[in-house]
């Protein structure tokens, strides 16, 4: 029997068909995470198998908000790895939960809201084979806009504390997922924007800027 450190991790990119230049920063973390525990670790978009039969199935969903689709990706890798465990988690399931169970039924870990471990790990951007990092550095946001699920899911707005880490400065371009990046304050922005200079990254503020702050 293998040690818990020789697992096959199969992670499950089901967001290929609408983000494919980002997949989900959690799978990256996991990944990271399983590798550092010396486990097999592979990254399939959703339909694609792995060369191993896995052990724990691992899926993050975003803001594509379709728990049908979600679920049936699920349950066709539940099929054909009965005896897998499989964990799901991210926006969509912390959002509607209890949809995502409606469909999938027992026998499937439902993780909601986020995780301080998990985000603390440096993603694993080599087995996403882009030339470019993503990421945050910061978390949430001052406004309390009505039709915005952010305040719900990240709280009130925050400075990741090691942001830094989460930059791979192996790469020339870095896309910032902060939901409210002026809003940091000019500290936190200068901080970030020296450090891509010093390192020679291109910085694209992927998200909204407040135009209020920007006037």
């Amino acid at each position: 029997m293998r040690s818990s450190s020789q697992q096959n991790i199969l992670l499950v990119d089901t967001t290929a068909k609408c983000y494919k230049k980002f997949t989900p920063l959690a799978l990256l973390r996991l990944s990271a995470h399983y590798k550092a525990n010396g486990a097999n670790v592979a990254l399939v978009d959703a339909g694609s198998l792995p060369k191993f039969k896995p052990d724990i199935i691992c899926f993050s969903f975003v803001f594509l908000f379709n728990h049908k689709y979600d679920s049936e990706w699920v349950l066709s890798y539940r099929k054909k790895y009965p005896s897998a465990k499989i964990r799901i988690g991210g926006v969509s399931p912390t959002l509607m939960p209890e949809k995502y169970r409606h469909y999938l039924g027992d026998g499937v870990e439902i993780f909601e809201g986020r995780s301080d471990e998990l985000e603390a790990i440096t993603p694993d951007f080599s087995i996403s084979q882009t030339d470019y990092s993503y990421g945050f550095t910061s978390r949430g946001c001052p406004n309390k806009c009505p039709w915005c699920v952010v305040p719900k899911i990240e709280g009130h707005q925050k400075i990741v504390d090691n942001w830094r880490t989460q930059i791979d400065t192996s790469k020339r371009l870095f896309l910032a997922f902060d939901n409210n990046f002026l809003a940091c304050g000019s500290k936190h922005v200068e901080s970030v924007l020296s450090f891509c200079h010093e390192n020679n990254i291109k910085i694209d503020c992927n998200q909204g800027m407040d135009a209020q702050i920007l006037h």
